[in-house]
């Protein structure tokens, strides 16, 4: 299936929101010295690229992480021979707007997709909008409702398949070649495939980009088989995995709003995260699949992987669940690992903290064509920076997720949630603001799991934090 986008967006837009709601070196050489000058590069000097978004994936459920569960072999093996980022920060907790900032190079605060304002307005320039006019042959592989022609996300894309549309039922496989309970993984890699052998490399040298969205990990966590019941505990009840199988949105809402009849006990929060982690299991699975099928290829020595997530997951911390209404750590710390044989330092781990958007500037200047006076194409650093400074992360006010919640649970008092979020984080300390005057202040080396709100006893601290946030919303 292909896409070329609209002329006029704003008639699918309005057609199409009321269904969204619903569902609701090489690279250290380059960083070194001087970029060549866009276009400079010949065809055979610029890698192919992937930018593969893992949906809902927190770093710390990751092994190369330090996790203390086996989930990840795969992205481990691509770690340990490329280059991995201990405090990648995400833009937004969400989806949409923390996909404009991977596409973009921008902040929330600039490119505005959110939602109060859920598109990408077509005058901000995409990478693959930058990339396919250099040459590249530009590819994008969806698996999630917000990543879509609706939303603006599919700007540059030559091919541009909405798999999540293809799925009849999350209960059942796609097709008889599909594990049953696959969220899409299986078929995206097939389909990946199938557009590489069909580009003429004969006629051209030119190199590829490949955006991925694997919904795995998203809720619901059905993991497939054999990844089923890795990490369920011995002698576990059949009928309570059924069940929290079945787990799903909006669900997790009443939750967190503490009603009655929708609590869920520990041992269930306990049983969702090893399914959670199951599902880890399965995705890790299939990018060992993709890296073996561009070997058969004889493709991997010609092509950087960029893995990531738009955003992490709750399960359970601060009495949250999936990925609503909040900026803590557990949304917003996620995987950021960049391999590419020959290109990237092997081995490296860069500990200081880095924003995901600048992901924009770093698959631009592999290819030679970052500008260095635009600020957005910035790429991430090779090693550690002596000053990081701030990452800013933002969740505007949460209209669409409010939607939902008073049509599921009518009548039932929202007051808590009901605020947009502003999140500043140094290299220790962060400050949440809320707009209904609420402020929170973590030391993250302390207490990384924020459970102490400093902001009543570190005012030096909370006065710098503060500062910076002003100065930020200001746009400097």
């Amino acid at each position: 299936m292909s896409y070329r986008p609209a002329h006029d967006r704003s008639l699918v837009r309005a057609a199409t929101l009321g269904w969204i709601v619903a569902l609701a070196a090489t690279f250290g050489l380059l960083l070194a010295s001087p970029a060549p000058a866009a276009g400079e590069r010949g065809a055979a000097d610029r890698p192919n690229v992937f930018l593969i978004v893992i949906d809902t994936l927190r770093a710390d459920h990751l092994s190369a992480y330090g996790y203390d569960r086996s989930t990840s072999p795969h992205l481990d093996t691509l770690a340990a021979q490329g280059t991995l980022y201990e405090q990648a920060i995400a833009d937004a907790p969400w989806t949409l707007p923390s996909h404009a900032s991977l596409f973009t190079g921008l902040y929330v605060r600039d490119h505005d997709t959110q939602s109060n304002h859920p598109v990408l307005d077509e005058r901000y320039e995409t990478l693959a909008e930058r990339l396919a006019a250099a040459g590249y042959h530009t590819g994008g592989f969806s698996n999630n409702v917000w990543t879509n022609p609706t939303s603006g996300l599919e700007q540059g894309f030559q091919t541009f398949e909405e798999l999540w549309r293809e799925q009849t039922s999350r209960t059942e496989g796609i097709s008889k070649d599909v594990p049953t309970d696959d969220m899409g993984a299986a078929r995206t890699n097939r389909d990946i495939f199938a557009w590489l052998d069909g580009l003429d490399r004969q006629q051209d040298d030119n190199p590829f980009f490949v955006f991925i969205n694997y919904f795995e990990p998203h809720l619901p966590y059905r993991p497939t088989k054999p990844f089923d019941d890795d990490f369920l505990p011995d002698g576990i009840d059949e009928a309570t995995v059924r069940r929290l199988r079945s787990f799903y949105s909006p669900r997790e809402y009443g939750y967190i709003l503490d009603v009655p009849w929708m609590k869920v006990p520990e041992r269930d929060l306990e049983v969702l995260t090893d399914l959670y982690d199951g599902e880890i299991a399965y995705v890790d699975s299939i990018i060992g699949e993709l890296v073996e099928g561009l070997r058969k290829r004889g493709l991997a020595d010609d092509t950087v992987l960029v893995i990531t997530s738009d955003h992490g997951e709750h399960l359970g911390e601060h009495h949250l669940l999936s990925h609503k209404f909040s900026v803590y750590e557990p949304l917003l710390h996620v995987p950021l690992i960049v391999w590419g044989p020959g290109r990237i330092p092997a081995g490296r781990r860069v500990a200081s903290q880095v924003q995901s958007h600048r992901i924009y500037g770093t698959v631009l200047d592999l290819a030679g064509l970052a500008d260095p006076e635009r600020p957005s194409d910035r790429p991430l650093p090779a090693e550690d920076e002596t000053d990081p400074g701030f990452t800013f992360s933002q969740l505007a006010y949460p209209k669409i997720f409010l939607e939902v919640v008073k049509e599921k649970i009518p009548g039932w008092k929202t007051d808590a949630v009901e605020r947009a979020l502003d999140a500043v984080r140094g290299p220790r300390y962060k400050l949440i603001s809320g707009s209904d005057g609420g402020e929170e202040l973590y030391d993250l080396v302390a207490d990384p799991g924020e459970t102490k709100n400093l902001a009543g006893s570190k005012p030096a601290e909370l006065e710098r934090l503060r500062k910076a946030l002003n100065a930020f919303l200001r746009g400097d």
